[in-house]
């Protein structure tokens, strides 16, 4: 599992370095970061119903969530991220996934310890993709 560092500010995203330095995360994504954001304005979607969009993933923005939460803590959290990691596998996902956890007054996203959480997604995400191997 790769883990570039995606830095918000415009600039980055510009700088063929930083782009070097992260793999060519930036030149991949830039195009979707530009034009979409996706989430669902509804739950009760079921798993069996989005993972087939993982043919068509080229990077992934991973944050623990919970019905009425954009953002949570990992003890709230209801996403099954090993789930999603073998639905990716299976599909020769070779893109990146980013952690994003944000502190923003919106959404409540600014009632969880990012840094916190971030670091325990992560473990998860290692301990979930050393399994699939």
């Amino acid at each position: 599992m790769r883990r570039p560092i995606q830095p918000s500010h415009r600039a980055a995203w510009n700088d063929p370095l930083a782009d070097h330095l992260c793999g060519g995360f930036f030149s991949a994504t830039r195009k979707t970061q530009e034009e979409a954001f996706v989430r669902p304005r509804y739950s009760g979607i079921a798993d069996a119903s989005i993972e087939p969009l993982t043919r068509c993933a080229t990077h992934l923005h991973a944050r623990c969530a919970r019905r009425g939460r954009l953002q949570c803590s990992l003890k709230d959290n209801t996403i099954n991220f090993a789930r999603m990691l073998a639905a990716l596998r299976a599909n020769q996902f070779s893109g990146n996934i980013a952690l994003e956890y944000v502190w923003v007054d919106w959404e409540h996203c600014n009632e969880v310890d990012v840094l916190s959480e971030t670091t325990r997604l992560k473990q998860l995400l290692e301990e979930a993709s050393s399994k699939l191997k």
